[in-house]
């Protein structure tokens, strides 16, 4: 892989239509020095997709978007297939997985049909 010292960060892509993922531009390095400049690459990072923001919009940093798997999470409303699609979900329509790359309806397809069944993630409740 070619890096270029100049770029600061990478951005790709995620599983979901809705989420961003920023890299550093080139790897860190293996010195415990090199620890001291991982906050001020996230900041940076942040700075540049903030930028890029119409008015009224926040960038958030979620493990898990809150609402997912409620009714009309996305925007524009969407609703589950569970009998059609890569995931033949309940609960998560496959249009908020992200359409410009197929690996990651590839990827929820092949490893529901490998499993034989949906997969069952369980959230508890508090």
């Amino acid at each position: 892989m070619l890096f270029h010292s100049n770029v600061k960060s990478l951005w790709r892509p995620e599983y979901g239509a809705y989420m961003l993922e920023g890299t550093p531009g080139k790897p860190y390095g293996g010195l415990l020095a090199h620890f001291n400049v991982v906050e001020a690459n996230m900041r940076y990072r942040r700075q540049e997709a903030t930028k890029l923001l119409h008015p009224n919009e926040v960038l958030m940093s979620l493990t898990v978007f809150p609402r997912v798997g409620a009714p009309d999470f996305t925007d524009p409303p969407t609703h589950p297939t569970s009998n059609t699609g890569a995931s033949r979900s309940l609960f998560f329509p496959d249009e908020a997985i992200y359409p410009g790359h197929p690996r990651f309806k590839t990827l929820t397809r092949n490893i529901r049909e490998r499993r034989r069944e949906k997969v069952a993630i369980n959230i508890p409740s508090m």
